[in-house]
């Protein structure tokens, strides 16, 4: 235990004014979250990466690699923090800062502020000083100091530093609750509901609160604050204004709501592949497809389901079996064949709602391999809410088309009603495939091909599959599947493609996305990619196919501008990367995934691998709430 040291006068008058200031602004306004839950809104990563910081179930992880720190998007006076953290190593080493510059120093990468220190119980041992023998406790219960140039004064010194009168802090993996109370240079911090530490005198009364990660991994939770009334910080006591990095300024800002409209499974089969379509009306109504994965197999599918919600997500009713229509047939005896792959989509010129997959051949329960595919389609009858008998459409007779398929396609409307379908296809004989843009009409009941464009090619492994389309701004922009990277091309008509280039960051090197798809976001006024990839802790991972990411794309250099990146869906141990992307209205577009529960080599069918990790089949909507309208949000 520390010794206890006995408080000056001035100190106990002050806690006492804080208490009654604190109180009377309780009443008045209540705390407000500064971590949501779900993602980082509110929160401006300063020196560390996208990997350094995850969310798990409410809880943001941070790595601790790099050390560096992110900060609020805006500075804070007069305040109380509450945080609740727990180291995940023996020794681990982190911290708030508050009324910092967040401009990290060279020596230290740690930026200018009063560190409220969060140290695990081991780091005095693990930590020695030159002579060998551990550090002094005085570190591990939540040390108050300047640091990197502010001056404050101690309440209980221990050199500049001010240490806790006892110790309250919990060890390795158990919950540690801060509250925080700051106000006109004066720091009182409580830990575990009891205050033990202070400083006064800081020179520094105004700034930012910054997370620090440094060297080990640590959870925090329950982030919240209480803004209480401004006091006398002068511009001298302030700290200077932060570069915030900025999108291009026609670059739309949004916040991401993670919903689940589903969990569970039933341990013989789990649900893949959902994705929406919605139908307009003042408030949508949106119908989402998926279906049934055999988890003892590799790819066996069963009939398309339904799920619908007409509140926007707060109710989902279903899953509702199409098996007459959407499911396997007979073609002899040992053969079926079934819909998978499958993209509903509203079609404004027929006032259906117009789904496409991919015909696949079964026998038994395992797929029949290198049979020719062919692209299905169905309609929805959003008065009978009834879908129709899946069909095959019809292909011009071009030998690149032996076997095609629009599986897991993204594709455009066109105003006059016509449909931009990209197509993945192969020669017979050949296991390289191309992709192909159909121009196809379609009447309510039949899809035609009309035309169709050239053909992009690569010699690598399996080739192109999986294309994407979407337009932005007068411009065609294609995404496209290899085995070993994602690619991107451009267009002017929709048709006639520029040759495909594989996906980069805007700093340089690889996206990183592989051997799965990739789907586009756009907006009015900036054009996003929907991904995986590698470099984000999830090697654990199937084809690292989660979390699941968003970021802008600069649509002249066609590359990804890594500062934009954000997750869309966490990794919770199960592989995503199977999903849809739906514009809802003006005001949402949404990205639905389902956790697909098979496990990676040598036990791909062990589906309580991913379950260790916390998956369980949840069905997930991440919604994408605009700031600004997407008033293009129909017309692609």
């Amino acid at each position: 235990m520390f010794s206890l040291f006995r408080q000056g006068i001035n100190c106990v008058w002050i806690g006492l004014a804080l208490l009654a200031l604190t109180l009377d602004a309780a009443e008045r306004s209540g705390f407000r979250d500064l971590f949501n839950g779900r993602d980082l809104t509110g929160w401006v990563d300063v020196n560390t990466s996208p990997e350094t910081w995850k969310i798990r179930e409410g809880v943001l992880i941070c790595s601790g690699k790099p050390h560096g720190v992110m900060r609020t998007d805006r500075q804070y006076e007069n305040f109380i923090l509450q945080i609740e953290w727990r180291h995940m190593e023996a020794g681990g080493n982190s911290g708030v800062f508050v009324w910092s510059d967040a401009n990290p120093q060279e020596k230290n990468r740690l930026p200018k502020g009063c560190e409220v220190q969060m140290l695990e119980l081991e780091w005095p041992k693990l930590n020695p000083d030159k002579s060998g023998k551990p550090r002094h406790p005085g570190y591990v219960s939540g040390e108050l100091f300047g640091a990197n140039g502010l001056e404050a004064t101690p309440d209980n010194p221990r050199g500049s530093r001010s240490m806790s009168y006892e110790y309250r802090c919990n060890g390795k993996g158990e919950w540690n609750s801060y509250e925080v109370v700051c106000v006109d240079g004066v720091v009182k911090l409580a830990i575990n509901g009891k205050f033990v530490n202070g400083l006064s005198k800081s020179s520094v009364k105004k700034g930012y609160i910054c997370l620090e990660s440094e060297g080990s991994e640590i959870h925090f939770r329950n982030i919240r604050i209480l803004e209480l009334p401004p006091g006398r910080a002068t511009p001298e006591e302030t700290a200077p204004l932060a570069e915030t990095p900025r999108l291009s300024t026609a670059a739309p800002e949004f916040d991401i709501r993670l919903d689940v409209a589903s969990t569970g499974f039933d341990k013989t089969t789990c649900w893949v592949h959902p994705r929406a379509a919605a139908i307009p009306g003042p408030t949508p109504a949106v119908v989402m497809t998926m279906s049934k994965l055999l988890l003892s197999g590799s790819d066996v599918f069963y009939a398309i389901n339904e799920l619908r919600t007409n509140d926007l997500g707060r109710t989902w009713t279903g899953p509702r079996d199409h098996v007459d229509t959407l499911g396997r047939r007979p073609v002899d005896q040992d053969i079926t064949e079934g819909v998978a792959d499958f993209w509903p989509k509203w079609h404004a010129g027929s006032g259906r709602i117009l789904g496409l997959g991919a015909m696949v051949r079964y026998k038994g329960d395992a797929q029949v391999p290198h049979y020719p595919r062919r692209t299905v389609y169905s309609t929805y009858d959003p008065a009978t809410r009834q879908w129709s008998p899946w069909v095959t459409l019809e292909m011009p007779s071009d030998p690149r088309f032996y076997s095609e398929a629009a599986a897991c396609t993204q594709r455009v409307d066109l105003p006059n009603g016509d449909i931009l379908i990209p197509v993945y296809h192969r020669a017979e004989g050949s296991r390289v495939h191309a992709v192909t843009v159909l121009r196809c009409g379609f009447d309510g009941t039949t899809l035609r091909v009309k035309e169709y464009g050239n053909a992009l090619s690569l010699s690598v492994d399996r080739g192109f599959v999986e294309p994407s389309l979407t337009v932005f701004q007068g411009r065609y922009y294609l995404t496209i599947r290899n085995d070993r990277a994602g690619y991107v091309a451009t267009s002017l008509d929709g048709l006639h493609f520029s040759a495909p280039r594989p996906w980069t960051w805007d700093v340089g090197g690889e996206l990183g996305s592989y051997n799965t798809q990739q789907h586009w976001v756009a907006h009015d006024n900036a054009l996003y990619l929907v991904y995986t990839r590698r470099g984000a802790d999830n090697d654990h991972i199937f084809r690292n196919r989660a979390p699941l990411f968003i970021a802008q794309v600069d649509p002249e250099k066609l590359q990804v501008i890594r500062s934009t990146e954000r997750i869309l869906i966490p990794e919770y141990g199960a592989r995503l990367g199977n999903f849809g992307v739906t514009e809802v209205n003006e005001n949402e577009t949404w990205i639905t995934d389902a956790e697909w529960m098979q496990a990676t080599a040598p036990n791909p069918y062990d589906y309580t691998v991913p379950m260790q990790r916390g998956s369980n089949n949840r069905i997930f909507v991440a919604r994408i709430q605009w700031k600004t309208p997407n008033r293009t949000w129909n017309e692609r």
